[in-house]
């Protein structure tokens, strides 16, 4: 193939992706655990899953564990930065997630306590 055939294909490719509304912006992911920063530069109607990956195998860190956040809301895979409201520079936290509980435990009414028969000296707290 000439350079002058693959030159118009990639002039060709270029136009249309800027008819699309298709432009290069650049993100920042800070993972939450270690204050570690990676810089991206994405198209703008990606899909984010492609990011997440991405930033995972960079990591070694496993996705089923983590969960991306843009202006404190969890980012779903399928989204693009066009449907978030994405710009150039922004942020993206990567925090572990949490699971699990413990012992949740609640303040007993005096009325549960007498219909049970407990008496007064029995420890206000119960663990459920």
């Amino acid at each position: 193939m000439s350079t002058a055939t693959s030159v118009g294909l990639e002039e060709y490719g270029r136009a249309t992706r800027e008819q699309a509304g298709c432009t290069y912006i650049n993100i920042k992911i800070i993972y939450n655990v270690d204050k570690t920063e990676l810089f991206f530069k994405i198209r703008n109607n990606i899909q984010l899953c492609k990011i997440m990956t991405a930033y995972c195998a960079r990591k070694d860190l496993d996705i089923k564990f983590l969960r991306f956040l843009f202006g404190g809301v969890v980012i779903k895979p399928h989204q693009t930065p066009i449907e978030l409201g994405m710009q150039d520079g922004d942020e993206t936290d990567v925090m572990l997630e949490v699971g699990g509980g413990g012992y949740g435990f609640h303040q007993r009414t005096r009325k549960e306590k007498e219909k049970k028969g407990e008496d007064e000296q029995m420890a206000d707290f119960s663990f459920t």
